[in-house]
């Protein structure tokens, strides 16, 4: 309401080293997690490249 007081939701940090090792801390985490989506794309692609081929081979043989 009015004359209500605005709290900001990022606190201000006491030293602002602190800051940069969290955003560091943040990013390499990010990565880890980024790095797990690419790894399970990659199996994906050869599971299904696999299994294309296991069809294409029963067609021929049948």
């Amino acid at each position: 309401g009015v004359g209500a007081r605005h709290h900001s939701r990022h606190p201000v940090q006491a030293e602002p080293q602190q800051e940069g090792s969290l955003q560091q801390e943040v990013y390499k985490m990010r990565h880890k997690v980024e790095n797990l989506f690419a790894k399970s794309k990659d199996w994906r692609r050869i599971a299904t490249h696999y299994d294309r081929c296991a069809l294409s081979c029963s067609l021929l043989s049948s």
